[in-house]
Formats: structure tokens, sequence, C-alpha cells
């Protein structure tokens, strides 16, 4: 046994709880031989002691997931829309066409039931934000239509899907970043694809994906930022409301083009139905390679310069 030993094996403690101080009496050392697991079961009653008794809870060791063989694939397309419009477009044979839920949806609960009965192919875009009377419209309306397919960003709707055998899809928003999170989703949650972190590039090639689930990339679309609750267009462009109220959010349909300090662009979008959403100033062109079974194009009319107030 050695100073630098004990160092070496009580750094963690030390780390923790910055007022220890590891006092060692002159000749402690000498004769004297400790068995490295006794070592650590020392440690661990101390760390016990320190934390009000509590016992030491063991690391989870996660179950090895087999190799695979990466190979390319000729990707079908899923298709994001939010326009009605836009549902008589000519797509091949595989296409997925799917329509985007608005985040306030409470009020248009019928219209989508409509939209999926005279499309029953359709499948369902649902937004990262729901939340109160919303998400239970929501979970109302996959009771009433049981779709196809549903894309989810919300994760409050995954249990729902789950227990109801609706097959579902783990949407770009919900950051999907290793193997074990793909074969929970599918063992326990019914995912049947997903959209894997925009991080991951040569990870991809090692991601581990059960048979018949759907791995997605988005190739085109505008640059998504990050959404507000707070208005944001009140300070760039204008409203003669001096505070959000309650029609804010069903009626309210603006958009904006701003500028940062480092000059890079930014867009500014209030839809009918949803919150305030800041996009890039680019539309994504991904060129990422990897295993993909499905590439999204998103034709929703959010970056239309046509509109824009420049500020």
């Amino acid at each position: 046994m050695t100073r630098e030993l004990l160092d070496k094996n009580f750094r963690s403690l030390g780390e923790q709880f910055s007022s220890l101080t590891l006092i060692i009496p002159e000749g402690v050392f000498d004769g004297l031989a400790v068995i490295r697991r006794d070592l650590t079961t020392i440690k661990r009653e101390i760390f016990s002691f320190l934390n009000d008794s509590r016992s030491y809870v063991k690391p989870v060791e996660y179950s090895k997931l087999p190799r695979v063989v990466y190979q390319e694939k000729s990707p079908e397309l899923i298709v994001l829309i939010s326009d009605p419009a836009d549902l008589t477009l000519a797509v091949s044979d595989g296409t997925i066409i799917a329509f985007s839920v608005a985040e306030q949806c409470r009020s248009q609960v019928y219209f989508y039931q409509k939209l999926c009965r005279d499309f029953p192919d359709l499948a369902l875009w649902f937004p990262a934000i729901l939340f109160d009377q919303d998400l239970e419209s929501a979970k109302e309306l996959l009771d009433a239509i049981s779709p196809r397919l549903v894309i989810l960003e919300n994760s409050g709707l995954i249990r729902h899907c789950a227990d109801r055998s609706i097959p579902w899809i783990a949407g770009p928003l919900l950051n999907v970043a290793n193997s074990h999170t793909i074969a929970y989703l599918h063992d326990s949650c019914g995912c049947v694809g997903a959209f894997p972190a925009v991080e991951l590039a040569d990870q991809l090639r090692t991601l581990v994906v059960p048979e018949n689930f759907y791995l997605c990339d988005q190739r085109y679309g505008p640059r998504y930022l990050f959404t507000s609750r707070a208005c944001l267009l009140q300070t760039v462009s204008g409203c003669h409301k001096t505070e959000m109220d309650e029609s804010c959010i069903p009626t309210c349909a603006k958009r904006a083009a701003i500028t940062s300090t480092e000059g890079e662009s930014m867009v500014v979008v209030k839809e009918a139905g949803n919150n305030n959403a800041v996009y890039h100033g680019s539309v994504v062109e991904s060129e990422r390679t990897g295993p993909f079974d499905r590439v999204l194009i998103d034709l929703r009319n959010i970056i239309d310069e046509k509109s824009f107030d420049e500020k």
C-alpha cells in the first residue's frame, strides 16, 4: 500500500465532497498490504456514510448489441405538407405523405379526422409542443381514426400510440442518438422508425437497427432553430396589441426576416394554430450518408421570401 495508490482509489470521493481532506500519519503504510477489492468496499462504505447511509448503486450494465454490416440503400420518400391543396401531388408508390398537425389542434380535430378519412394512407406529423387540452385533443384524434402511421416529436403521445398498436416514427426533435434508444423504443413502445440525431455522422454506420425498422433523414426543408411561446414578432414587425391574448395562437399568421449581429439571416414565423418559431434563413440540403430507408422532403410553406418584413 502506498499513498499514491490510496490517492488514486479515493480521488472520486474528493471530487464529490470537496470538504474532505486525506490525512495519513507517518509510517502507516509500513508492512501494510490491502486487497484492491477491499479498498473498493471501504470507499463505498464511506460514500454511503456521507450520503445519509444510502447504499451504493451499481452502474447500469447494458447488454451488448450485435454488430451490423453497413449497407447503402435506395431510400424512399416522406413528404411533409401543411396545405390540403398539396394532397393532390403526384407521388410514386411507396412515398409517405405526412400532414403537419398544428400545436393548438383542439379546434381542428374534426378537420384532421375528415382529412384522414378522405385520404386513408395519409400519415400525421405531431409537433413537439402539445399540452393540456391540445394533448388530449391529439389523443382523441388518434382514437377516432387510428392512422396507419404517425410521426411523433412529442413524447406524451408515445405510450398512447403503443397501447393502441399505432405504428409511429420518432421525429427529428426526439433526438434519437444510439442503438440502445432504438432498441428500447422498438421493443417497448412499438416504434417502427426514427430520425437519428443530426450530430451523428460516422456513427450511423454502427447503429444496430431491428428488422423492418426505418432509419430516416431530412434531405430538404427549412432549418428549424427554436420555438417560443412568447410573441417574437411584436418587437420585429410590430403589432397593435400590447400583449398576447387567447386569439393570438389560433388566428395570427405573420412572418419576418431578421439579421443577427453576426450577419446571419433568420426567419420568424407565426402560423395560425402554432407558436412563434425561428428558422435559419437557408434551407437544409443534407448530403449525409447512412443506411437510410426513408428521406424527408419538407414542402411546408415556411420560408416564403415574398411575404417577409425585412428587419
